[in-house]
């Protein structure tokens, strides 16, 4: 009965598994760094739009406000 072959069992044998292995390790290890550096960046100031006082705009026939 032949299972057939999903991740890691190719042709180089056990060296598939560690190759395999080692680019997960590699992500994680990249990805848990990059969570570190993110959280000691200090956060964003959030802007908030200013809203100024308009003129209301006259009414045509074609435009209406919207409420």
């Amino acid at each position: 009965m032949n299972i057939p072959i999903i991740f890691a069992h190719g042709a180089l044998g056990s060296f598939d598994e560690i190759i395999f292995i080692s680019v997960i390790l590699l992500f994680l290890v990249l990805m848990v760094m990059s969570w570190v550096r993110s959280r000691n960046l200090p956060d964003e100031e959030e802007t908030t739009a200013v809203i100024e006082d308009q003129q209301p705009a006259p009414m045509d026939s074609d435009h209406f406000a919207l409420k």
